[in-house]
């Protein structure tokens, strides 16, 4: 059975959490609204959908601005810019860290006790 990836976990249930669809009801004429089910934008018509949606909704903490602009695809529609955006700001949930295990902050207790204990034995040893 394949592994799920949590940050993709994340993304399937965070985008279906009741404050995005009462968002989405909110702007439901903004111009952002549903965009993300069309081509991909570029150009001045993506500035606009950014500057728009950033207006409307860059109130709300980042995943849930993130999801109002493109959370109504699921995780394999997604082009890979979106799900690098999504990786980026559910990085900053509390208690989600979406980075490389080798990339994250080893705990400062674990790693002092660690960094003092070799250094006793290497003393001890070396008596």
């Amino acid at each position: 059975m394949k592994k799920l990836d949590p940050v993709v976990a994340l993304y399937e249930l965070a985008r279906r959490h009741p404050r995005i669809g009462q968002l989405r009801t909110k702007f439901l004429k903004s111009y952002w609204h549903g965009r993300e089910l069309d081509a991909a934008l570029t150009g001045a018509r993506e500035q606009k959908l950014i500057s728009t949606a950033f207006n409307d909704v860059g109130h709300e903490p980042a995943p849930v601005h993130c999801l109002c602009i493109i959370g109504l695809k699921a995780w394999p529609q997604l082009e890979q810019r979106n799900q690098e955006f999504w990786q980026d700001t559910a990085g900053k949930l509390k208690g989600v860290d979406c980075r490389d295990s080798t990339l994250q902050c080893a705990a400062l207790i674990s790693n002092s006790f660690s960094t003092l204990f070799i250094d006793r034995m290497m003393k001890l040893k070396a008596c």
